[in-house]
Parts: structure tokens; C-alpha cells; sequence
């Protein structure tokens, strides 16, 4: 995880090691409700109860309630998530 302010935002990034996510998908899992194929197998979640796509969408909901956005971007060994949020 890292914290950065730049340029009138505090921007908060983490990254997740595994397989990238499809280009198509990437602009979706920040919908409510929405999973990827992968997510849905039990094998996925090591024996944990499934998620149900809201995770994200809560996420972006309240980046954006505060004036910041949400977003993801594909990375050579994963995928990295950022919260930006402007700073006063």
C-alpha cells in the first residue's frame, strides 16, 4: 500500500499480486454487483464465503461523494487500485 499527496489530492494505491484483469473488465468492477468469472469458483476465495460485488462500488461511491474518483490499472504482476480524494 502506498499514500501520496500530489497536486491537491491524497491518493492512496494498493496492489494485488495475480493475474491481470481483462481491459473490458477493469471498466466495470467498480458496478455494483459485478464479479469476474474467476471470482465466482470456490477455488477463488480458499474455502472463504463468496463476495457479491459490492466491495468497489462502495468504494467509488464514496470517493465521489467527497469530490476523488476510484480506479484500477493493470500492472506487469497484477493489478493496482487507487483512491484519490482531494485534500482541502
Amino acid at each position: 500500500m502506498r499514500f501520496e499527496q500530489q497536486a491537491g489530492y491524497s491518493c492512496i494505491s494498493v496492489f494485488n499480486t495475480g493475474k491481470p484483469i481483462a481491459q473490458e473488465a477493469l471498466e466495470h468492477i467498480f458496478e455494483p454487483f459485478y464479479r469476474l468469472d474467476y471470482a465466482r469458483k470456490e477455488e477463488a476465495h480458499f474455502g472463504q464465503e463468496k463476495g457479491h460485488g459490492l466491495g468497489l462500488a462502495i468504494v467509488r461511491s464514496i470517493a465521489e461523494v467527497h469530490g476523488g474518483k476510484a480506479f484500477a490499472k493493470n500492472r506487469e504482476n497484477g493489478v493496482e487500485f487507487f483512491l484519490e480524494i482531494p485534500t482541502a
